[in-house]
């Protein structure tokens, strides 16, 4: 077989369609789109106008900048945040910019002190609200020259009360998020949150229609003792805050509002201790009053939700299994659902999410992939078994590409629980047998299917000539609550690892894969199962951990979450005593023989780069051939572009030298 043109460089040349916004008319869709930068050593991001009824797409937005977050002024007008320079600046802020009506170059339109964060416009009044980073106790006229002699003199020291301190990759504070107000022209700043804290820290919010109130998530440490976000009501005139969800031990996500301004719509993942996490949408009214959670398919684990057309339409996006689907729930003029249809057909598969609706048309878009076509805008109607149709081909892939040379088949798999499992596997076409790598997934709570991954590319390797498998064990989303219980609690070494080793036991069953060249390898929840996989069998050839934990005693002081890794596995180390121990890596090292590349960033935060020193350390100790990449300008995942090329060449190079392939 004549190795395909697919390597990192073609992957990392691929345009990446981030966000799809509809214009009042409908008439075309901005579309934020991510590229590498001409010097090749970061990601830019450009907009791009898109006709929904056919025609080329413009480019609207030039330059080695960050424009994001398109969102349209009732005029027409096209805001975006974006991080270009103003004058000789030497780097720029993310500010907010405008492009008229009529098109032209962007104009700055509200420039605060230090960043902004997010911001939204009314459909019907002349309201704009933003979401900007200030500092405590600093007067506004002061913010940026305080925010400067903070970075060139210092003192750099944080300070902190309570948990958390630092979110994946950053440390918390010192400034920290207000909601302003101004009209749609960018002027008459109001503070409507003067004097908030870090409740407001990754906050979602929309303002309703008629520029009255905004409503928005607001982060307080739950009854558990757990940050916790609940739904606040702001009044845009008189600042007055109403809470519309009482504090509980769940968090809510972005919420939306309906286009007659009564309803608002968001995700809910709620959590106790003796239960996995549950996803469900909710609806309440704008106004206060009861919240009701629309009855879904237990199976399905929804992934965003937006209002359609009308006010008594819901679209939602859910893991469904092996793919991504959209749903229409249709909700009658008071309280209660009607019913919830499938739109995207099961034959349509792929992946879709961000969808973006107009008001009064049954038609919406959205983005949709597949594990043979990245991300691309598309549109479709608002009906059960409608096919989701392209808008425009901005990647630079066609999905051809891929299937002249890989073939990916659907497995189940009965696992010694009773249960299935599916797995998908992609594999160069021919009879092989091909040597195989079965990739873990992170989360736990997360699945692979049938979509396109960036940083984890399965077509990378297929490329190569090796087969991957790509299992949803134990702990997987999109197959119900009785498989994502399975991983909760102190067990992560149980049932997962025996859903593994029967997938593993099945595949290398085929008469295309070769049983004695197998490789597994996995990125956090992943890495913590290739460590822990190698404390339990050298059925491998070799592992590949990236970012993966391994200590789990030392894990809960050092990761940014510590409370709720408590909550996973049960309580924290000094209530559970040995017995944390028992699925601990650190605990089993001993028995480890499997050769092993470590991968981490020293800017992992959620998990930190001590675990992958504990674990080398161990290793080198005990004699075991290991090597460790850290990359010190990362975090939990590998997003230069030139590290990016480094990462997949230094796996497959470690994949190769041991299972045999020549690349």
């Amino acid at each position: 077989m004549t190795a395909p043109e697919f390597d990192v460089s073609r992957l990392l040349a691929l345009r990446r369609v981030e966000e799809v916004v509809s214009s009042p008319d409908g008439t075309y869709l901005a579309v934020a789109l991510r590229r590498l930068s001409q010097k090749g050593d970061r990601f830019v991001t450009d907009l791009w106008k898109v006709p929904t009824g056919g025609g080329e797409p413009v480019r609207l937005t030039r330059g080695e900048c960050n424009d994001r977050a398109p969102r349209f002024r009732r005029d027409g007008a096209l805001a975006f945040l974006s991080d270009r320079k103003v004058g000789d600046e030497g780097e720029g802020r993310s500010r907010l910019w405008l492009i008229e009506p009529g098109g032209g170059e962007p104009e700055l339109l509200v420039d605060e002190p230090i960043e902004i964060v997010g911001f939204d416009f009314t459909r019907e009044a002349d309201v704009l609200v933003v979401l900007s980073r200030l500092l405590p106790g600093v007067p506004f006229e002061r913010q940026r020259r305080a925010a400067d002699e903070r970075k060139e003199r210092g003192p750099s020291a944080l300070s902190y009360r309570r948990l958390p301190v630092r979110h994946w990759d950053r440390w918390l504070g010192p400034a920290f998020p207000h909601l302003l107000r101004f009209d749609a022209q960018g002027n008459g700043r109001e503070d409507l949150t003067p004097s908030v804290g870090r409740e407001l820290e990754d906050a979602a919010f929309a303002v309703l229609p008629d520029g009255t109130a905004v409503a928005t998530t607001w982060a307080e440490p739950g009854p558990d003792g757990i940050d916790s976000t609940r739904l606040r009501r702001i009044d845009l005139r008189t600042k007055a805050a109403v809470d519309l969800t009482p504090l509980g031990t769940e968090r809510f996500g972005p919420p939306v509002v309906s286009w007659d301004g009564r309803h608002l719509a968001a995700l809910r993942e709620r959590r106790a201790p003796d239960r996995a996490p549950e996803a469900e949408v909710c609806l309440l009214p704008a106004s206060g009053g009861p919240l009701e959670v629309v009855t879904l398919d237990p199976r399905l684990w929804p992934q965003g939700v937006v209002f359609g057309g009308d006010s008594d339409t819901l679209l939602l996006w859910a893991t469904e299994g092996w793919t991504t689907p959209v749903f229409r729930v249709d909700l009658d003029a008071g309280a209660g659902v009607r019913k919830v249809v499938r739109i995207t057909p099961v034959e349509a598969g792929g992946s879709h999410h961000g969808l973006a609706s107009v008001p009064g048309e049954a038609r919406f878009y959205g983005i949709r992939h597949s594990l043979f076509s990245p991300p691309e805008p598309f549109g479709c109607r608002a009906e059960p078994g409608a096919k989701p149709e392209p808008v425009a081909a901005l990647s630079g892939w066609s999905e051809a590409e891929a299937k002249g040379w890989c073939e990916v088949e659907r497995l189940s798999v009965e696992v010694p629980s009773g249960t299935e499992v599916e797995v998908g596997l992609l594999r160069p076409s021919g009879n092989g047998p091909f040597p195989l790598v079965t990739w873990i997934h992170g989360g736990p709570f997360s699945a692979w299917g049938d979509l396109w991954h960036w940083r984890w590319n399965p077509l990378f390797f297929v490329a190569r000539g090796y087969a991957v498998a790509l299992p949803n064990p134990a702990g997987s989303v999109g197959y119900g609550p009785e498989t994502t219980q399975r991983i909760w609690g102190n067990v992560w070494g149980a049932a997962c690892y025996q859903d593994l080793m029967a997938v593993q036991d099945a595949l290398e069953s085929r008469a295309e894969i070769d049983a004695s060249r197998t490789a597994a390898m996995g990125g956090s929840f992943g890495g913590y199962m290739a460590n822990w996989i190698g404390t339990q069998t050298d059925r491998y050839r070799c592992l590949v951990s990236h970012a993966g934990l391994y200590d789990l005693r030392a894990f809960f002081g050092t990761t940014d979450h510590p409370a709720y890794f408590a909550l996973e596995m049960g309580g924290p180390p000094w209530r559970l005593g040995p017995e944390l121990d028992t699925f601990s890596p650190a605990a089993h090292v001993e028995r480890w023989r499997t050769p092993v590349l470590i991968l981490h960033g020293q800017r992992d935060y959620r998990v930190p780069l001590g675990q992958a020193l504990a674990l080398f350390s161990a290793l080198t100790t005990l004699g075991v051939d290991a090597e460790l990449v850290v990359f010190p300008d990362e975090n939990h995942w590998i997003d230069r572009p030139r590290n990016i090329v480094d990462w997949y060449a230094r796996c497959a190079a470690f994949l190769d030298r041991h299972l045999g392939v020549s690349g």
